[in-house]
């Protein structure tokens, strides 16, 4: 199953013509210019991804279009409706990243070793020459739990995350955002970026993404107002380096104009 790693509302907001640039995060070489339904994309179990694949297409390709209306005239922070649906978008962005899949997909290969080698040590007899057909079985009956464990990670942040204050960054003229294929950053006061960079959500004193080249949300866990903020270029470019260095591989800007 092909599943986008970014929500193709959230693409639009980067793409000219349904094109987005793509970048290199090492060099910052501009890799290509390519359609929005072709980027940003991971293969998964569609096992795993089936009740996230609907909470992606109900709760937030659904609804974001009003949330960006509502962003764009100025009035987002005043629905408390819009809020909850920004939250929730960071937390199924976060949840449904290639790096938190990696981490599940290491951490599934230990547990059927671990189930592999438990097997085998109570019943040698019977397990002898047995080891692909026991692997099979603890990865079939692994699959049954997974998606429960995903569940249960998304529920758990929603519930943190209540009390936290939304932070819109407006980005000063002439300055825009960029979008890494990791795009929910998390981050220390001392310089940290990312969750496998040691940091994981309940050590993050911030955590957002991009929603436009010139809209940066941001949760504060030390603040419960909501707010607009007008960021310097400084800033801009600050946030623009914590996602190339959470980002796996590439990440997206706005085509320029010829």
């Amino acid at each position: 199953m092909n599943s986008h790693l970014i929500s193709k509302v959230v693409l639009k907001k980067f793409s000219v013509n349904n094109k987005v640039a793509v970048h290199d995060k090492s060099s910052d070489a501009l890799i290509d210019l390519r359609v929005i339904d072709s980027i940003a994309c991971i293969e998964q179990d569609a096992d795993i991804l089936g009740d996230l694949e609907k909470k992606w297409c109900n709760e937030i390709e659904t609804h974001m279009p009003k949330i960006y209306n509502s962003l764009e005239l100025g009035y987002l922070l005043d629905r408390p409706t819009h809020i909850k649906i920004i939250k929730r978008l960071l937390v199924l962005h976060f949840i449904r990243s290639s790096v938190f899949y990696k981490i599940y997909s290491e951490k599934t290969v230990q547990m059927v070793d671990e189930f592999t080698a438990r097997v085998k040590a109570q019943a040698p007899e019977e397990s002898k020459n047995q080891d692909e057909q026991i692997r099979s079985y603890g990865e079939r009956e692994l699959a049954i739990f997974l998606p429960v464990i995903l569940q249960d990670q998304i529920a758990k942040i929603e519930e943190d995350i209540q009390p936290h204050g939304i932070e819109i960054g407006i980005a000063s003229e002439g300055f825009e955002f960029v979008i890494g294929d990791n795009p929910v950053i998390t981050a220390t006061t001392d310089g940290k970026v990312g969750i496998l960079n040691g940091v994981p959500f309940k050590s993050s004193i911030a955590f957002g993404m991009p929603l436009t080249p010139k809209h940066l949300v941001t949760l504060k866990s030390k603040d419960i107002s909501n707010r607009y903020v007008t960021l310097s270029g400084t800033q801009v470019e600050a946030a623009n380096r914590k996602q190339k260095i959470a980002a796996t591989e590439v990440y997206l800007s706005r085509p320029k104009s010829s």
